[in-house]
């Protein structure tokens, strides 16, 4: 691994802290980030607030890179909420297309 790449996805890296029951995402919005757990766990809920799955440190999510159903017309069409006091490292679509 190139460690050049890795340095500068580091600092293109926001570093965001969400309490318990914090929105991360809200369906409906235009995000195009790269959010990847650090610390903490998150929940995925559907726009009908049936439970998707759980993101533990370690894990990642971005339509881009997951699942392009899991956006519609431009828009988010899932909530990820806080399950714990969340550690969570953002990157935006941009800047990640800068890198690669």
């Amino acid at each position: 691994m190139d460690i050049r790449i890795v340095n500068s996805f580091i600092e293109q890296t926001e570093i965001r802290v969400y309490m318990p029951k914090d929105f991360i995402i809200k369906a409906g919005s235009e995000d195009e980030n790269f959010y990847f757990i650090l610390d903490g766990s998150a929940l995925m809920f559907g726009i009908d607030d049936d439970l998707i799955g759980i993101l533990c440190s370690g894990s990642h999510y971005s339509c881009e890179v997951t699942n392009n159903n899991l956006i519609y017309g431009g828009r988010q069409i899932l909530h990820l909420v806080s399950l714990s006091l969340t550690t969570v490292g953002v990157v935006s679509k941009s800047n990640l297309q800068l890198l690669f």
